[in-house]
């Protein structure tokens, strides 16, 4: 006799979260195109209702047929808004962060004649010989003796 109530007791409360969800209230979501509320509450209800369209078994209830379209964009924001979120913006930190580094890294080495002076002199001084080749026209300034002997033929 126990388990007979504790059945019945089970298919009640089946039955009753069965027929609730039949019939959600979607007042709450926005008629619009507009960006998604602020609020946690209802970003975390929208959530659950994203995850009620996105695993559907079966039929959905009408009033979600209703306004899937929309739902469905809802859903879209709050992915896109969930994926660029803290993660997303401590990653855009961490690059700005690296590149101011390396840029402060950069210019102290400059100014204090390290390697990204010596590079940037050696460059110059390879534009400065490469432009007095061409100006004497002797020549490639890789091997100027032996383009030149070749051309002077």
């Amino acid at each position: 006799m126990e388990r007979i109530a504790t059945l019945a007791l089970v298919c009640c409360v089946s039955f009753g979260s069965i027929r609730s969800t039949a019939s959600l209230e979607l007042d709450w979501i926005p008629a619009g195109d507009g960006p998604l509320p602020l609020s946690a509450a209802y970003r975390e209800r929208l959530s659950r209702l994203c995850d009620v369209v996105e695993n559907a078994r079966g039929p959905l209830p009408p009033s979600i047929q209703a306004r899937l379209r929309d739902i469905e964009k809802m859903c879209a924001k709050l992915r896109r808004a969930e994926r660029s979120g803290p993660v997303g913006n401590l990653r855009a930190l961490v690059v700005y962060a690296v590149g101011a580094g390396v840029g402060a890294w950069a210019v102290h080495s400059y100014q204090n004649r390290g390697w990204v002076y010596k590079v940037i002199q050696d460059q110059q001084r390879q534009l400065r010989a490469r432009s007095s080749y061409k100006a004497r026209g002797s020549g490639s300034p890789l091997f100027p003796k032996v383009y030149s002997s070749l051309t002077d033929r």
